[in-house]
């Protein structure tokens, strides 16, 4: 009998496949890893290759090619996003508020076991 060689397919032998793990995936695409796992489920995201039993990676070539085939924001969407980011730049900035400065009072529910200083009193329990 004839030994039998195995040989990749032709349009593997000519490149080399990457492989990257799920952290590599996470900042290629911006999906956080429920994210990537849904879409594969609704099978919109390409599957994962098994390392070992319970190491898995997928092919850069194939999270690529997914991320090209993303549609485009149209510029009016993206001139409207853009506005609206400028309109809340961040969160309003905090109002000030009545601070209470040294003991707790009486009204207090922290249980202080007795004790006249309440700096660490949270910490006992009665």
């Amino acid at each position: 009998m004839k030994p039998t060689s195995i040989s990749p397919p032709p349009e593997v032998s000519n490149t080399q496949i990457t492989l990257i793990r799920l952290a590599g995936v996470m900042r290629m695409t911006g999906l956080c890893r429920s994210s990537i796992y849904a879409l594969i489920a609704e099978r919109q995201f390409p599957c994962q290759v098994q390392l070992s039993k319970r190491a898995v990676a997928w092919r850069r070539t194939e999270v690529e090619q997914w991320s090209l085939s993303r549609p485009t924001v149209p510029h009016a969407q993206h001139d409207k996003l853009a506005a609206a980011s400028r309109l809340s730049d961040g969160p309003e900035p905090l109002k000030p508020s009545a601070t209470v400065v040294g003991a707790v009072t009486s009204t207090s529910r922290i249980p202080t076991r007795g004790r006249t200083d309440t700096k660490h009193a949270r910490h006992h329990l009665p």
